[in-house]
């Protein structure tokens, strides 16, 4: 876990992207908290800088 958060802060993606959650299938109040967390950690860091990148790759602006 740790070595995929540093390569993905390493690359300019966020080290947040990552979560692991250890839960049995009786924990479901756990579940909806952990997908909120994981959502929200996700939403701090913003939108996937490698897909914004292609999008300006695949659709730059013409010249004025």
């Amino acid at each position: 876990m740790d070595l995929a958060n540093r390569i993905l802060s390493r690359r300019g993606l966020g080290d947040m992207r990552v979560n692991m959650y250890m839960l049995s299938s009786a924990e479901s109040e756990k579940f909806v908290k952990s997908v909120e967390d994981a959502f929200e950690k996700v939403q701090m860091e913003g939108h996937n800088p490698i897909k914004l990148n292609l999008q300006e790759i695949e659709s730059p602006n013409p010249p004025n």
